[in-house]
């Protein structure tokens, strides 16, 4: 029975058709070298600089401003031929950019009250760290709460009326400081008028930026241009002034003056200082507003903005490399993840 069932099964098989011979196996090469992967080459996941909303929180990398990115742990190997990815999403280059520049605004107002609406859309549009301002012409019957802009505060140190004319028409100066930023007031024995100083920290707080702003009145003494050339002469390692000096013979960068601001012109040359406005900041074609610094290889931008009402000098925003410090926030926010579920059941029931 078993050689029987053999030999149908040869039969079977020798009428079955013949099938091809199998190709040769191909030789295998060396495999090819596959980088590391990385949180983005997981499947279902987009890379870090893809996700919506440009949340860049645990990124661990900085995009700097030659496109370039360093540091990360998530920083993968290029594969041979891949194409570069895509900048980082609009919001998120803005959230790095704002960490590492530090955004002033100065403006000359000729009466503050009467232009809060203008300076609130102006604050709404650049959102500045700080904001500068003189000719005020405010007086002691003009709160700070009247002066109030959302998100902003006032420093009673940062706040210098003229007392010396009617109304203290004619000068006053005010610093607006955004909630989020770290600022100290400085005191100074020097009687320039008109001027208010204050320090800028730094993320680590160790290179803190001085700046003071300052006022010097066309029809100023001579004497009190001493005072202000003093002024500038002690100034700070890290130091700007920034203001209407209505100086319009004076040009730092070019070592010219007339004899009114002479010494100012000698001032900034002994403390090297330099002038980062190169236009017309009036109406008349004059240069009157500065901003004179010992760091201007950090200044990477100085703009016009344009007239705030009918002032006749222009809004400067001024951007510098600099990582400010930003205050902690005081919000309470309830980790509901960490509450008792069967207590809170009981309360609803």
């Amino acid at each position: 029975m078993h050689r029987k069932e053999r030999g149908e099964d040869h039969c079977q098989a020798q009428d079955r058709p013949q099938q091809a011979a199998p190709s040769p196996v191909p030789t295998r090469t060396a495999p090819r070298p596959v980088p590391p992967r990385t949180a983005s080459d997981r499947p279902g996941q987009q890379p870090p600089d893809q996700r919506q909303g440009g949340d860049q929180r645990g990124v661990g990398r900085v995009r700097h401003r030659d496109g370039q990115r360093t540091g990360g742990a998530l920083q993968a190997a290029p594969l041979p031929n891949q194409e570069p990815r895509d900048p980082l999403p609009q919001g998120a280059e803005q959230k790095v950019q704002e960490a590492q520049t530090l955004k002033i605004i100065f403006l000359n107002a000729r009466s503050l009250m009467s232009k809060l609406d203008h300076l609130n859309v102006l604050i709404n549009d650049e959102r500045p760290h700080i904001l500068c301002i003189t000719e005020t012409w405010c007086n002691s019957n003009i709160t700070n709460a009247m002066l109030n802009i959302p998100d902003y505060y006032i420093d009673d140190e940062l706040r210098v009326d003229r007392a010396d004319t009617a109304n203290g028409i004619g000068g006053g100066l005010i610093v607006y400081c955004r909630n989020d930023i770290l600022i100290k007031p400085v005191y100074d024995i020097n009687d320039f008028v008109q001027f208010c100083k204050f320090q800028v920290f730094d993320s680590e707080e160790k290179n803190p930026i001085t700046i003071t702003l300052v006022y010097r009145s066309p029809n100023t003494t001579h004497e009190n241009t001493l005072k202000l050339a003093n002024l500038i002469e002690k100034c700070e390692k890290k130091a700007m002034f920034i203001g209407d000096f209505n100086c319009p013979k004076l040009n730092v960068n070019e070592g010219t003056a007339d004899n009114k601001s002479r010494p100012l012109l000698e001032a900034c040359q002994n403390s090297f200082l330099e002038n980062s406005i190169e236009f017309a900041t009036h109406a008349a074609g004059n240069s009157l507003d500065l901003c004179l610094s010992n760091i201007p290889e950090n200044i990477f931008n100085v703009e016009d903005l344009g007239n705030l009402g009918n002032s006749d000098h222009s809004i400067i925003k001024i951007e510098l490399e600099f990582s400010p410090k930003f205050n902690a926030s005081e919000q309470l926010i309830r980790d509901w993840r960490k509450g008792r579920r069967r207590g809170a059941k009981n309360i609803f029931e």
